[in-house]
């Protein structure tokens, strides 16, 4: 009924969709997210370069974070 049409989208597509999202929340490229979704799709992620990217971006947040509470104390101060 109505005007509108929708569209039924397979469940991977729906995955996919939400793994970009969350990985683009922590930080990722979508080039990076590409490249990942790939992998994983594909059965060939290689963990240990994987969890070398995911320590480097994990250390860029905390050191982002400290530039931001630094920020915060000196515009509070």
């Amino acid at each position: 009924a109505g005007s509108r049409l929708y569209t039924e989208f397979h469940p991977e597509c729906i995955e996919r969709i939400k793994m970009i999202k969350d990985a683009q929340a922590i930080g990722f490229t979508l080039n990076e997210c590409k490249r990942y979704l790939n992998d994983h799709f594909n059965g060939t992620l290689n963990i240990d370069k994987d969890l070398i990217t995911i320590s480097e971006k994990l250390t860029k947040a905390k050191r982002q974070k400290t530039e931001i509470i630094n920020t915060i104390n000196q515009l509070s101060a």
